[in-house]
Formats: structure tokens, C-alpha cells, sequence
């Protein structure tokens, strides 16, 4: 009586798995490229030749974006003042006259 045994397949689903990627992760990697490379195109086209704002869409962007950027001139020339302050503090010069290269005199 002769039995044939058949080696059988030992790996793991774990293992298939990694040899599956290692095996296909250039394909994978470049299909996903492609894929976005497209969806970034498209979208890139419907934001600049299919937008859909309306007159009343763009005022109503136009006046928040007015309320956002307000200049505050009050703040700003509290700041100005502050800084002419500390700049005048560091041009006074001090009063110590001495000529330390000419110690014996």
C-alpha cells in the first residue's frame, strides 16, 4: 500500500496577506496615485469653471470677509505709541564718560 502524501501549505492567512502586498504594493500604490491624481483634476475643474455661487451667495462672502478684516486703528497706534516709548528708552545714552584705553590718565 503506497500513500501520497501531499505537503500541505503551512502559511498562515497572515503570511498570504503580506505576500499578497509585498507582491502587489507598487500596483496598489499607483492605482491610488491615479485615482487621486483624477478626483484632484475634477475637482480642480468644478472650482474653477462650474462654480454655482449666486449674486446674493458672493455679498453674503463679500460682507463676512469685510466684518473679519477690520482694520482696528485704536489698537494700532496704541502699539505705536508703545513701541516710539521703548524706542526713545534705548537711544538716551548714559552719562559714563570714562576712557578706559587711557587707564593711567
Amino acid at each position: 500500500m503506497s500513500f501520497a502524501f501531499r505537503k500541505k501549505s503551512l502559511q498562515s492567512p497572515l503570511h498570504r496577506a503580506f505576500d499578497f502586498w509585498y507582491r502587489w504594493q507598487g500596483r496598489v500604490f499607483f492605482a491610488l496615485f491615479v485615482v487621486l491624481l483624477v478626483w484632484s483634476g475634477w475637482q480642480w475643474y468644478q472650482d474653477f469653471y462650474v462654480y454655482q455661487w449666486t449674486d446674493e451667495q458672493k455679498d453674503i462672502y463679500k460682507n463676512t470677509k469685510l466684518k473679519t478684516t477690520l482694520f482696528h486703528e485704536d489698537a494700532f497706534q496704541r502699539t505705536l505709541d508703545m513701541v516710539s516709548r521703548r524706542q526713545s528708552g534705548y537711544v538716551t545714552v548714559t552719562g559714563d564718560d570714562r576712557d578706559i584705553f587711557n587707564a593711567g590718565n
